[in-house]
């Protein structure tokens, strides 16, 4: 079942709070040349005397032996030059290496800490500057990134996409869960005259918010808030409060007071329900890949009946939300990822629908906001719009990081969803084809946030005996 929505002022669903990272060339000197330069020795005249032919053999072996000798000293010399060269380089090498590394890493750690652009970089993967130091101490591939941000060639927006975002919260077990509810004693004997010790119902509680949120800044703080009740003959007791919180688990217990042999109004045996009630903030996210195709060519493809991610060979991003027992589904009409650019033929707008189900055992009490972020090239249209232009500071909340901006719904006046009941609410945008720039299609990434009210019940009873 689907409900128009109506818009009241803000209010509390309970009383609870919720505020608060040259090719470098060594320098090497080079060795002089080793002198290959050798002197020949050059034979003596004998003068007038005769030489034997004995002695001339002599000599003539002694000289072959000491030009030996003389190469081989050659050889050694060059060598040993040749390996303190070698040396040299290598130490060198490695030296230079570690101070280019060393300077990459804490430059790299400055940037996405200390830096604006840095910060949205570091924000746009959801990791901190210290986690992305780790990383470059690991990974060459992050190293280059980071090369590219410091000298201003890396584009930011290429971390807006559905696989990127999706990263922050794969493997995330977000929720609220309350589980393994009972008292104590599940079975009390009662005599005349006696009261009972106090009855004690306990539980266990789990609370893992979701990680990043559309709204998260430098200074947010946690968002999960919850209040645990129980009742037991009709007496309501507070069993648990809990603000502002990222992360809890715990047990709570629950006292009631005691009870009398009253409780029996002349019966043997009573059974008493007692019921424990969850009412807490939660929020759940959404991401939507859309495809923008030329308009002369989707009306064509539309025609002639041809499957237009396949014509484009175009390998669809599957939609994906964070766990949450609400629903959070984005869809242009027709239930088609693919969608004509505007165009002087085309003038007509695009609704792109937002429904929020109930897929949970409990009530969906109230839905406290709806923002969406979608790339500046979405043009928004104002008339017949349920979202409205979200403002920080007076000024469109946009981000020239990520080329986004954020646009929002709040107040709405909702009546309590049950489980498979929903909602409907619709985004107006156009998207001129002058910012496809040559290209066949675009790809856009659409990022929803929902804030909700939500309750849940678990229930336990006791059997009360006459002693």
């Amino acid at each position: 079942m689907v409900r128009q929505i109506r818009k009241l002022p803000a209010e509390s669903r309970f009383n609870i709070s919720a505020e608060d990272i040259k090719n470098v060339i060594p320098e090497v000197a080079i060795a002089d040349a080793v002198a290959n330069k050798t002197k020949k020795k050059r034979s003596n005249n004998s003068g007038d005397g005769q030489v034997s032919k004995k002695a001339k053999e002599k000599r003539s072996n002694n000289s072959g032996d000491g030009q030996v000798s003389k190469k081989a000293k050659e050889k050694r010399s060059n060598n040993s030059g040749d390996g303190q060269v070698s040396k040299r380089k290598r130490i060198r090498t490695t030296i230079v290496t570690l101070i280019i590394i060393a300077i990459l890493v804490g430059g790299g750690f400055i940037f996405t800490t200390f830096t604006p652009g840095g910060q949205a970089f570091s924000a746009a993967l959801g990791i901190s500057g210290t986690q992305l130091k780790d990383v470059f101490q690991k990974d060459t591939a992050e190293i280059n990134i980071v090369k590219q941000a410091l000298t201003g060639q890396y584009d930011f927006s290429q971390t807006w996409r559905s696989d990127t975002q999706k990263t922050k919260y794969e493997g995330k077990d977000v929720g609220v869960v309350l589980t393994n509810v009972r008292p104590i004693k599940d079975i009390i004997s009662i005599s005349p005259g006696e009261t009972t010790d106090d009855i004690v119902i306990v539980g266990s509680l789990k609370i893992v918010s979701v990680p990043v949120t559309i709204r998260d800044a430098k200074d947010a703080k946690p968002n999960v808030t919850a209040l645990v009740t129980s009742i037991f003959d009709n007496e309501t007791e507070i069993c648990a409060t809990i603000l502002q919180t990222k992360e809890y688990s715990n047990r709570f217990t629950c006292e009631h007071s005691g009870i009398t042999h009253d409780i029996l109004k002349g019966k043997t045996t009573v059974s008493k329900e007692v019921k424990v009630t969850l009412d807490y903030s939660f929020e759940t996210l959404s991401g939507k890949t859309l495809y923008a195709i030329k308009n002369d060519e989707y009306s064509r493809l539309i025609l002639d009946d041809i499957d237009i991610l396949q014509h484009f060979e175009i390998k669809q991003r599957r939609s994906w939300q964070t766990t949450s027992p609400v629903g959070l589904g984005i869809g242009l009409s027709g239930e088609s990822d693919t969608f004509p650019a505007n165009s002087n033929d085309n003038t007509v707008a695009h609704f792109l629908g937002i429904t929020i189900e109930n897929k949970g055992s409990g009530t969906l009490t109230a839905i406290k906001s709806i923002t969406l972020e979608v790339p500046t090239d979405l043009i928004y249209v104002k008339d017949g719009n349920d979202f409205s232009v979200k403002l920080k500071n007076n000024l469109r909340d946009c981000s020239s990081a990520t080329n986004t901006c954020k646009y929002e719904l709040k107040d709405l006046d909702v009546e309590p969803l049950e489980p498979g009941f929903k909602e409907n609410v619709f985004f107006k945008f156009k998207f001129p084809e002058d910012k496809l720039e040559g290209k066949e299609f675009e790809e856009l990434f659409l990022l929803a946030d929902v804030e909700f009210y939500y309750t849940q019940d678990k229930f336990s009873s006791i059997t009360i005996k006459e002693r």
